[in-house]
């Protein structure tokens, strides 16, 4: 159960609509929405809370479904409560790369028309977006105003400092894991024997794959356990 005070959670609805990111008809698919819950949904419950308060004002009943099933998710997993708001914990290294993994799968197409500004930055330094601001330093790599991002997160979290120096170079790799993903025979026969000289392997599957059905986000979930079973090779 994820806690919120109604003042940070009115918050959210206020502050990330004012993001620049045009959504246009753009809608998350179940997979995506699945890959969210799994990672931790306290991490992309900003994400979510945009995607509701920027609703186009015409959608099909497909998209009213997505949109239901986002209420749910909220409704589900969040207590509301009057207060003062709970301490942040520590994201372990693991957490971290179950988010990015996340983030990974969403397919917003509008990000390359948005050159994110501070004010952008300023809005998204809320502990509900983390999933945002990994989806948005995945998505604009080289960007003046996200590299600062990135630089800022490292300099204040010893774990993200960790996970940083080992994945973010993957993205610049001229070959990427995209559709392709081992078998649960690989895994288990392969790359669990071997996990040692397999480790890095395994982290640049999750970050460079696409996960496009259920069975991908099986077998992504395989293998972040395998990561965390390992988390010592880190």
């Amino acid at each position: 159960m994820i806690y919120v005070t109604y003042d940070e959670y009115d918050k959210l609805c206020e502050e990330l609509p004012k993001l620049k990111l045009e959504r246009g008809y753009w809608f998350p698919q179940m997979t995506e929405l699945e890959a969210m819950q799994s990672a931790g949904l306290e991490h992309f419950l900003g994400f979510l809370v945009w995607i509701l308060e920027t609703e186009p004002r015409k959608v099909s009943d497909r998209e009213k479904e997505i949109m239901n099933c986002i209420n749910q998710m909220i409704l589900s997993n969040v207590h509301f409560y009057d207060g003062e708001p709970m301490p942040q914990k520590e994201i372990s290294i693991v957490e971290y790369l179950k988010v990015d993994t996340a983030a990974g799968t969403i397919s917003l197409p509008t990000i390359g028309k948005w050159a994110p500004t501070q004010k952008d930055l300023d809005i998204l330094e809320n502990p509900f977006c983390m999933g945002f601001k990994l989806w948005l330093i995945r998505s604009k790599k080289g960007n003046e105003t996200v590299d600062r991002l990135r630089a800022g997160m490292e300099e204040k979290d010893k774990n993200y400092k960790k996970f940083s120096s080992i994945t973010y170079s993957f993205h610049s790799m001229a070959f990427q894991c995209k559709n392709w993903l081992p078998t649960e025979e690989q895994i288990q026969n392969i790359i669990i024997p071997n996990i040692a000289i397999c480790f890095d392997f395994v982290l640049w599957i999750l970050e460079t794959c696409r996960v496009n059905t259920m069975e991908d986000e099986k077998v992504v979930t395989q293998l972040i356990g395998v990561v965390n079973e390992n988390s010592a090779l880190f």
